[in-house]
């Protein structure tokens, strides 16, 4: 394939959602769903393995919450240490306070990740962001995510935008106005409880 000829291709990834440029497809990816969890995970670790404890393997994925990054280090730790059956690595992100913790290998973690990308949300979005951190995962309106932050609707779809645009919150289809309905991902989730104040987490507020 030569450069600048009829058939090269350029292929661009961010975090944030990209404005569509002319002549160019955008992709928005959802995290991988639990049957492409697993496959991810017996390609790095082997399907065997896995087979022989799948109800720890289910547990495995659970815990990854469908981010590729948190599968791929998961996988990665138990290539690592082969003489690990996987309910041990499991077991270890059961703790409340683990998961995050135990998603990483080497110089990569889940949790560095996703602080790099709250240091950038204003302050409205980190207020959104850690006000809902103990909602239980289910979808929610901005209608009522401007309840429990004590905000205007409006300003509080904005912030809720502004995360989904960051990739902190998902869209998850309507509720029965037709109004949309946010999710938040677990990891997110437990990363946003842990950031309650400005001084726990002084720098993602500039």
């Amino acid at each position: 394939m030569r450069p600048g000829g009829p058939e090269a291709a350029v292929l661009i990834t961010s975090q944030v959602r990209l404005a569509r440029v002319a002549g160019a497809d955008t992709i928005a990816l959802t995290p991988v769903d639990d049957e492409e969890a697993l496959e991810l995970l017996a390609s790095l670790v082997g399907r065997d393995r896995l087979e022989a404890d799948p109800d720890a393997a289910d547990d495995l994925v659970a815990y990854c919450a469908g981010l590729p990054l948190a599968l791929s280090v998961t996988g990665a730790r138990l290539a690592a240490r082969p003489h690990w059956p996987v309910a041990r690595l499991a077991a270890r992100l059961a703790d409340p306070d683990g998961p995050l913790g135990e998603l990483a290998y080497g110089d990569v973690s889940v949790r560095e990740a996703l602080v790099h990308c709250v240091r950038r949300v204003g302050g409205a979005e980190l207020a959104a962001l850690t006000g809902l951190a103990d909602w239980d995962g289910e979808p929610f309106s901005a209608q009522y995510a401007a309840l429990v932050l004590g905000s205007a609707e409006e300003e509080t779809e904005s912030a809720l935008d502004a995360l989904v645009d960051r990739a902190l919150l998902e869209l998850s289809g309507l509720d029965a106005q037709g109004r949309p309905l946010y999710r938040c991902n677990d990891l997110v989730r437990l990363l946003a409880a842990s950031l309650t104040t400005r001084d726990a987490f002084p720098s993602a507020v500039r």
